[in-house]
């Protein structure tokens, strides 16, 4: 069921063709997604009495078939209730170890809790069973860029484009692994190609001129970024992409472009995850950003990302308790070395006035390093004031870096 507002005669309507195809099946063979479908037409028809019976039904026996379980995980993680969704998808793949379609909707919902760890697992599995899946080659590319395995990332980026050569999305991506691997060239080759495949994505003229920034283009990197300015968005998406652009330079502006992104559509997380960065970051209004993050979690429970967020606004508030609680939730939700860095912020924060919580701060921070995440931003990061200072921050650090260079 698409998301939106529908007078009831259009979900009466839903309803009854929902009830025609479920008649399609014979008795106890009906999917369980039909009966996810009616509980929540009937939700929201106001007829909650008959939603919460027929709610029972959507449950899967013990006895479902691996593709009743995909499809029950489908049901929830298309809204967005990927831990729910997790086991039933695992129990999918081991009734049926080659179902693809599982394998690659596990690997979503794992990208939408932030364990990009086991997202990538599942791609692997994706692969062995299709190596021509270009999506999977996508997916999994994306995953290694978050976890800032850029030469990997670029690989899977390779293979995506030469599956689908018209892929926009793989170019861009690919174009900010060679930029993080400093092959400026080659991302203003991959950035212009995307544009020649036709991308629409605003955010493409920001990099590019970021790129060419580093090619010392200056006239090209002046052309991208007033093109990318001047261009009226069209979706939230662009509207964020420019909001991104202005951060800098024009913060009132960035969250004037956020605010019209959720005008749009006020679910749409990278708007309101970037206007609690603008308010908290620039404006130094952490309290609206808190609220912000609220309403951001409210509709995404699961994003460990936006707890690890919320967590610093709060130690930034002096709210240690509250803060401490994000915390802890955001990293059951995720052991990725970014959470875990930007857990080690919030201790930190709180360490002013709780010594104790150093080390905490530098258990967290340590671990993430290990991993490789987060060198480049130990020196500026404002949440680790508190303790750059100490020997015991410029031991760990020192000893860090002297295990990246021994690898």
């Amino acid at each position: 069921i698409a998301k939106g507002n529908y007078d009831a005669a259009s979900l009466e309507e839903a309803l009854r063709l929902n009830e025609q195809a479920a008649r399609c099946f014979p008795a106890g063979e009906i999917p369980v997604t039909f009966f996810s479908q009616q509980a929540e037409l009937l939700e929201r028809l106001d007829r909650g009495r008959e939603a919460r019976a027929v709610r029972r039904l959507a449950a899967p026996s013990p006895g479902a078939s691996a593709r009743d379980l995909y499809l029950a995980g489908w049901e929830h993680a298309r809204n967005c209730r990927f831990t729910k969704a997790v086991p039933l998808l695992e129990e999918a793949t081991r009734k049926d170890p080659r179902a693809l379609w599982a394998w690659f909707l596990l690997g979503r919902c794992h990208d939408g809790l932030g364990r990009d760890a086991d997202a990538i697992a599942a791609y692997d599995a994706c692969l062995a069973l299709d190596p021509d899946a270009y999506q999977v080659w996508f997916n999994r590319g994306l995953a290694r860029l978050r976890r800032g395995e850029f030469r990997d990332a670029r690989a899977d980026f390779d293979r995506a484009v030469e599956l689908k050569p018209d892929l926009a999305d793989a170019y861009f991506n690919r174009a900010l692994a060679k930029k993080e691997q400093r092959d400026y060239a080659g991302a203003e080759a991959d950035l212009t190609r995307a544009l020649d495949c036709g991308s629409t994505f605003t955010r493409i003229y920001f990099v590019r001129a970021q790129v060419r920034t580093k090619l010392d283009d200056k006239a090209g990197a002046e052309s991208d970024r007033k093109e990318g300015l001047t261009r009226e968005p069209a979706d939230e998406s662009s509207w964020t992409a420019r909001g991104f652009a202005r951060l800098a330079s024009d913060p009132k502006g960035a969250l004037a472009d956020f605010e019209r992104a959720l005008e749009l559509n006020p679910q749409y997380l990278p708007a309101l995850h970037n206007k609690a960065a603008v308010l908290a970051d620039r404006l130094n209004r952490p309290a609206d950003a808190v609220a912000v993050l609220d309403q951001a979690i409210r509709l995404r429970p699961e994003q460990p990302f936006l707890r690890a967020g919320r967590a610093v606004y709060l130690a930034r508030l002096g709210r240690r308790g509250d803060a401490h609680k994000d915390a802890e939730e955001a990293l059951q939700l995720s052991g990725e070395p970014a959470i875990r860095y930007q857990i080690a912020g919030v201790y930190a924060l709180t360490s002013k006035e709780h010594p104790e919580d150093r080390a905490e701060a530098f258990r967290l921070l340590a671990s993430a390093l290990k991993k490789d995440y987060g060198f480049e931003l130990l020196d500026a990061d404002p949440e680790l004031a508190p303790v750059r200072d100490l020997a015991e921050f410029k031991e760990l650090v020192a000893a860090a870096r002297a295990l990246r260079d021994r690898r």
